[in-house]
């Protein structure tokens, strides 16, 4: 990686040894050895698998090649254009947060967001006294064979300003609140707007 994104040089080599290896997923590579000097008076020695495709596979003992090399660092060096086979290639690990964030995604995400909601209308919204009316078992499921995100869906019946009736939906990852919320138990809620569907359980943040 720092030697595709960082800053580099390059100076000629030369050619130490060149050997046969099998490290080219079925086909015959080689085995360079070369040495270089970044400076006057300082070597640096550096090996590197080659397949076909690469500039320098047939190569042989003297030979030059150009050499790519880290000035802070010599040590990490590379054939010019060569092809390092079984190195990961560098976009693997540019990706690999993306890869991680679609995998863990369906688990935090709706949990994030119900928060998020909660958090907005207890800042911005309006407090009621709520009577539960039933709750309903919500599992969701992001991997075969994940068991998933647990949560329930708590459906209530409050009052607005107005003296209007009025039910939504308030999710709850509280296992034992749950089990504790039976029909006609009262709760109290957040919510915004004249006619909301859901709303917040604040019963469900208290520990």
């Amino acid at each position: 990686m720092r030697l595709a994104m960082g800053p580099t040089k390059t100076v000629q080599g030369r050619v130490l040894s060149a050997m046969d290896t099998s490290t080219c997923r079925g086909s015959t590579g080689h085995r360079v050895n070369y040495e270089f000097s970044p400076d006057p008076g300082r070597e640096f020695r550096g090996s590197m698998n080659l397949c076909q495709e690469s500039p320098y596979y047939s190569v042989n003992n003297g030979d030059e090649v150009e050499v790519q090399f880290v000035p802070s660092d010599p040590a990490v060096n590379a054939l010019q254009g060569g092809t390092a086979n079984g190195a990961p290639p560098v976009a693997l690990f540019l990706l690999m947060p993306v890869f991680i964030l679609a995998m863990f995604a369906p688990i935090f995400v709706p949990q994030l967001r119900e928060v998020l909601r909660a958090r907005r209308l207890f800042k911005k919204g309006r407090l009621a006294l709520g009577t539960v009316i039933f709750v309903k078992k919500r599992i969701t499921t992001s991997w075969p064979g994940w068991l998933g995100n647990s949560a329930a869906e708590v459906y209530v019946e409050f009052e607005s300003p107005m003296s209007k009736k009025l039910e939504a939906i308030a999710w709850c990852q509280n296992d034992w609140l749950v089990t504790h919320l039976e029909p006609g138990a009262k709760v109290h809620i957040a919510y915004m707007g004249e006619k909301p569907d859901r709303v917040a359980l604040l019963e469900a943040y208290l520990r």
